[in-house]
């Protein structure tokens, strides 16, 4: 049987897809690394490694990577260090930095091309947390 809403949204996907803008793209060994925006009225911006979203400014993503940077510091109130495994877009590691008692977070990220896309196209998204010293 063919499902016409799947077509529907099959049809949909396939117009946002033609009207996003390819901000970043870089093959490596580590996987090929992509940063889109989708113009208003969505405004979205998505990072996908291997053609698979890992992070973006939707409302659906966002409360996770908050609440992944915050949860270990309000878990275990004051803690001096911590470590993000994962860039993403980079909204946990800005979460982690948010709590003053924290001097030194290590983040590693296995593909460098996250890191430089990040540090691109992602900066308003996480105010701008690879620049904190």
């Amino acid at each position: 049987r063919f499902n016409m809403q799947l077509m529907s949204e099959y049809e949909n996907f396939l117009q946002r897809a033609k009207s996003s803008e390819l901000l970043y793209y870089r093959d490596g060994l580590a996987g090929t690394v992509t940063a889109r925006h989708y113009p208003p009225p969505s405004n979205v911006y998505t990072l996908a490694v291997n053609g698979k979203p890992e992070a973006s400014n939707t409302m659906g993503d966002m409360p996770t990577q908050l609440l992944c940077g915050h949860l270990g510091p309000l878990l275990r109130p004051g803690p001096k260090q911590a470590m993000v495994i994962g860039l993403g877009g980079g909204v946990t590691l800005a979460s982690v930095l948010k709590h003053r008692s924290v001097e030194r977070v290590d983040m590693v990220e296995i593909n460098n091309a996250v890191v430089e896309a990040v540090k691109l196209h992602f900066g308003e998204i996480n105010d701008h947390a690879l620049d904190d010293p």
